[in-house]
């Protein structure tokens, strides 16, 4: 169980998080466990996902002042 609360707390999950995983899977609710860590999944994705949008304002930000800077 030590080995999967090490990689819940890599993979970026809350105490919360975890310790609602941990409890599904020594209840034997894998399928509670699966749901819980594919919400988690879900939300690291979203955030991956903003910051990317964040750094393509910023890709589109430089362009724009290396074209001004040129001319």
């Amino acid at each position: 169980m030590e080995d999967i609360r090490e990689a819940l707390i890599d993979a970026g999950c809350n105490e919360a998080e975890i310790t609602w995983i941990q409890n599904c899977i020594r209840q034997g609710s894998i399928s509670d466990a699966i749901t819980a860590m594919r919400k988690c999944h879900c939300e690291r994705l979203e955030a991956m996902h903003e910051e990317a949008r964040k750094v393509d304002c910023l890709d589109y930000l430089i362009r724009k002042s290396e074209k001004e800077r040129r001319n």
